[in-house]
């Protein structure tokens, strides 16, 4: 099962470029006001930044949707974190 958020981040992760809303519309096939929801959400939390009316997914975000894409994520042992006193 495919969400519409998960199509946008993909789509917006594969260059990290700025694209128009319409970009992202005509490449994911979903409403304009859909689109605008999405990346209204995910620019609120971070995910993506909003500059004149275009949309890039952030750089660190970018890294994190690309390595669990290909699952590098997975594959990783897991880490111990030190104890805080």
């Amino acid at each position: 099962m495919s969400y519409k958020i998960d199509e946008i981040i993909e789509f917006l992760s594969s260059d990290g470029s700025y694209h128009s809303l319409e970009e992202v519309v005509s490449e994911t096939r979903f409403s304009l006001e859909s689109c605008e929801k999405i990346a209204v959400f995910l620019a609120k939390y971070g995910f993506v930044k909003i500059k004149k009316l275009k949309i890039a997914i952030s750089p660190h975000f970018r890294k994190l949707a690309i390595n669990t894409d290909d699952n590098r994520l997975l594959k990783t042992k897991p880490i111990t974190l030190p104890l805080t006193k």
